[in-house]
């Protein structure tokens, strides 16, 4: 687009103006306006003849019609019928001429023109190479980042497995999940596919024993629908176990549509067992036990693989019998093998034989329970020191640290009283000491490993208040 404007130039300050304004982005035309031929003032009567006109000298030639035939390099003279045709040519095309000039100003207007717009940037774009595998990068004028597959070289066998573990799994794995991670999804996914399949079997025969003769998809139908109904949230808390680097929503979602896709294989084969083998009585009795044993051992082996970072009395004991007997502090999935899921409230000995959340009024006596809080009044717990071994209670806002402290003091007590036999009292005490100071550097430690010690989980176990 062409911008034009007219700016007359008075002076030598508007000049230079001009000579400033031009470059190489600006066009000007410069039109001279010249001096209108007219009569000398001192005639003003048309009967006088005109005289006193000026010599016009101009070396550029008039611009105007073709019909001008006025050549301004050669001299007008004075007087003669020459000098009057001039003036009446004049007088009868001034306006004509006027309008010429407005018009060719118009055309040799100043003009401008318009910058030079850059060009626009180039897009930011990269080739990536890594394990056989060229992908393409580029930002987008959004600034979103596409991604595009240049070249694959890897066996079809091994695209199938990556691709099923960017589908399944939690992005970055296996270094945005904890140890253990891939040998609880896969008996959590074997435990899915049993528990479909026993369901659908379970169903048919349930649905036998009622009267009905129900085909297996029917069956099939009864056992999602109470799939369904089951919860999910349960399994949170040990999604949070496994997750890394704020991705739990990411872990919960891969974890599910691992679940949903192992019950649909499930299914499929509680349908098939439905329609063959298990078609009898006979056969549902074969196969029914045999699937209730895979899926207790698949459960039993996801909780072994889970680094449960949370403290509970079985937990608390192994790490504080691991803590005296080597000094080292083990970490959630140090242990994640060692706790007994079968029988988890057994006394271990290494740890003092401590029992946690017995009645009140079943280890210490109400006359005696004065005494008892006096031994350790500042602390949120109470110890009383038995044959066989040391129950302890705690306050109803006790926490993880608490619970160390407390399971320590008993620890130590008992240590001493095999090394040195002195009394229980005395040995409580010198524990109860010896706890304090060290327990500054132990809780630090024991944070740093990952485990949580705001809370202490004692299940169903009883706490008291004063």
């Amino acid at each position: 687009m062409i911008a034009m404007n007219l700016v007359p130039i008075h002076n030598d300050v508007d000049a230079m103006n001009l000579m400033n304004f031009v470059g190489e982005n600006r066009m000007v035309c410069v039109y001279v306006e010249h001096e209108k031929i007219s009569p000398s003032p001192k005639s003003h009567n048309s009967d006088v003849p005109m005289e006193d006109f000026p010599t016009v000298d101009e070396p550029l030639k008039f611009v105007g019609e073709k019909k001008d035939n006025i050549d301004l390099n050669e001299p007008v003279h004075e007087g003669g019928s020459g000098q009057n045709d001039v003036l009446d040519d004049k007088d009868n095309n001034q306006s004509d001429d006027e309008q010429s000039i407005e018009s060719r100003i118009e055309i040799f207007k100043m003009q401008k023109k318009e910058p030079n717009t850059p060009p626009p940037p180039l897009p930011v774009h990269w080739v990536e190479t890594s394990d056989s595998v060229s992908h393409h990068f580029q930002y987008d004028p959004d600034g979103q980042l596409s991604v595009k597959l240049l070249d694959d070289a890897r066996p079809a066998s091994r695209r199938m497995v990556e691709s099923f573990l960017n589908k399944f799994f939690p992005s970055g794995y296996p270094y945005s999940v904890s140890e253990g991670y891939l040998t609880y999804t896969q008996f959590r996914a074997l435990q899915h596919f049993s528990s479909a399949t026993l369901s659908v079997l379970s169903t048919q025969s349930l649905l036998f024993a009622a009267g009905l003769r129900p085909t297996p998809a029917q069956a099939t139908a009864v056992s999602w629908g109470m799939a369904v109904v089951a919860a999910r949230a349960t399994r949170l808390p040990i999604y949070s176990s496994f997750a890394k680097e704020g991705n739990l929503s990411d872990l919960f979602a891969k974890g599910e549509a691992i679940s949903t896709l192992f019950n649909v294989l499930g299914i499929g084969a509680g349908i098939q067992l439905a329609s063959t083998v298990c078609s009898s009585t006979q056969g549902k009795l074969v196969v029914g036990p045999l699937l209730s044993l895979v899926h207790i051992y698949c459960v039993r082996e996801e909780m072994r693989a889970t680094p449960v970072n949370t403290l509970n009395p079985q937990r608390t004991a192994l790490i504080v019998a691991e803590y005296l007997k080597s000094g080292r502090i083990s970490s959630p999935a140090d242990l994640r093998y060692q706790e007994d899921l079968l029988f988890p409230g057994r006394v271990i000995e290494e740890a003092g034989s401590v029992k946690v959340g017995r009645p009140l009024h079943k280890v210490v006596k109400p006359s005696e329970l004065d005494k008892v809080k006096e031994k350790f009044a500042e602390e949120r717990f109470i110890l009383n020191r038995g044959k066989k071994w040391t129950d302890m209670i705690l306050e109803r806002n006790a926490t993880g640290e608490d619970a160390l402290r407390g399971w320590l003091v008993a620890a130590y007590a008992a240590e001493i009283e095999k090394s040195f036999r002195k009394p229980s009292e005395n040995a409580l005490l010198e524990a109860y000491e010896r706890m304090n100071n060290m327990f500054s550097p132990f809780i630090s430690e024991l944070q740093a490993k990952g485990w949580h010690t705001d809370r202490f989980l004692d299940g169903t176990g009883c706490r008291f208040a004063l």
